[in-house]
This record gives C-alpha cells, structure tokens and sequence, in this order.
C-alpha cells in the first residue's frame, strides 16, 4: 500500500486554499495530488481534525508469523520442485487457514526471497 502524504504537504494544501490560491482542481493540480485529498484534508482542517495520517489497525496476518514463514521455508527445501498450489495446499492443512496462490507468491518471493520456476512446458531446450 502507498505512503501517506506528509503532514506538512497537508498543511501547504491547507494554506494554499485559505490563501484563495484556486479551486480544489487547481490546487490538487500544483501540488500534484488528488482532488479528493485536497477535499478530505480542507474538511478535517475545518472541523478542527488533526491532519496526521490515520494509523492502519490491520492485524498481522497469520501468514507472516514467524511459525508459517518457517514452515513455508521448510516445505520448499524439503520439497524444492513444489508448486506455489501444493505449497498453498500444505500450508492450508498444516494451519487451517485458506489463503490464495497469489498470497503465497509474494511470501515465497518478496518475503523469503525464493524464485519459482516456470513448469516444464514453459522452459527452453538449451
């Protein structure tokens, strides 16, 4: 997921609007933001709201524990020629947890910094 704006853009775009430097599209335009956020942050600027970006409240997903990425890491040099759908199915009856083969792709590649081969009708003859 993107950044949040920095609080001191917020406050320029706040400034910008109080000092009638333009509409909300020309604003959102010289500071290269959406017109929504330059609505969304004039609202809070009125009604006394703090212009700090919300903190995110997602749980960590049970995925990213230390207990499933290492499961996940044994699976794969257990079995290295595995799929990211059998590893997707070991890991769903190891923990009871559903989860999609893209979920598992990311996990494998980013987190653990595995690479997955394509099958064997994708790969060239040398």
């Amino acid at each position: 997921m993107p950044r949040a704006y920095p609080v001191e853009l917020r406050e320029r775009v706040v400034a910008a609007h109080r000092a009638g430097m333009g509409s909300y599209d020309e604003i959102a335009r010289v500071f290269k933001v959406g017109v929504a956020s330059v609505s969304r942050w004039l609202s809070l600027a009125r009604e006394g709201g703090s212009l700090e970006p919300a903190t995110r409240s997602t749980p960590p997903s049970r995925l990213l524990s230390e207990e499933g990425l290492q499961f996940i890491r044994q699976t794969i040099e257990a079995l290295p020629d595995s799929t990211i759908l059998e590893l997707v199915a070991a890991y769903e009856e190891e923990f009871g947890v559903a989860m999609s083969r893209a979920t598992m792709s990311r996990a494998v590649n980013e987190t653990l910094g595995f690479t997955r081969k394509k099958g064997v009708s994708a790969r060239q003859p040398r």
